[in-house]
């Protein structure tokens, strides 16, 4: 996992990354602790990482004196069956707010939030074009439009790759400016590092499909 404390208010990319079965007490695939930097999280897969406190995958952990919002930017990642002991079965955020867009969120676990859960009582969390459970997140939410409580229909269920037909395929955006005219932007190439289709089309999670000429979606060249 990784492990982030700085003091300073810079971008810490974190892009194109397989965090699978990693444990620790906090955060079982990536930790941020008491730091003002921004956190961007593009194209990563988060599978069967475990906490055994909070924050199964991701633990974001803020000062509580930050004014900035959504601390952390997240897009096309894709959380599966990641675990917590008490809360946040994939993401824990206190005093972070994060900005979530064209992800997947499905089976994760954990006593309280299941998939999300923020323990800060003035946080709220923006999600737009994603898949989850909203009866799974523990907080305030704003809804950004554009998402479903639809499973994702893997194919692979360590890649995280996805059926022609998921309810995923074609559901994402380009782009996308929240509430606070905060904007996010798509990774311009998928996980497998493939270009990702001018325009719309873009898919939900850290993988994107192409159309044909006979009309069907088929896995990009390059996956592994």
């Amino acid at each position: 996992g990784i492990d982030i404390w700085l003091p300073y208010q810079i971008d810490v990319p974190i892009r194109d990354n397989y965090f699978t079965g990693n444990q620790a007490y906090a955060g079982g695939a990536i930790s941020v602790t008491d730091t003002g930097c921004f956190i961007n999280l593009e194209n990563n897969i988060f599978s069967k990482n475990k906490a055994f406190f909070d924050g199964g995958a991701v633990w974001l952990y803020r000062g509580n004196a930050r004014t900035e919002e959504h601390l952390s930017h997240l897009i096309n990642n894709s959380f599966y069956r990641n675990s917590a002991v008490y809360t946040g079965g994939a993401l824990f955020a206190h005093a972070d707010a994060p900005l979530i867009v064209n992800s997947i969120f499905w089976n994760d676990t954990a006593i309280e939030g299941r998939e999300m859960y923020l323990s800060f009582y003035v946080d709220t969390l923006e999600i737009a074009n994603s898949v989850f459970n909203p009866a799974y997140i523990k907080g305030s939410v704003n809804d950004g439009g554009g998402n479903l409580n639809k499973g994702p229909l893997f194919t692979d269920f360590d890649l995280l790759t996805t059926e022609p037909y998921s309810p995923c395929v074609d559901a994402g955006v380009a782009s996308y400016t929240c509430s606070h005219g905060v904007s996010l932007f798509a990774p311009t190439y998928d996980l497998a590092g493939v270009p990702r289709p001018a325009g719309n089309g873009f898919d939900i999670g850290a993988y994107d499909l192409v159309f044909s000429a006979v009309g069907m979606h088929g896995n990009k060249a390059g996956l592994p």
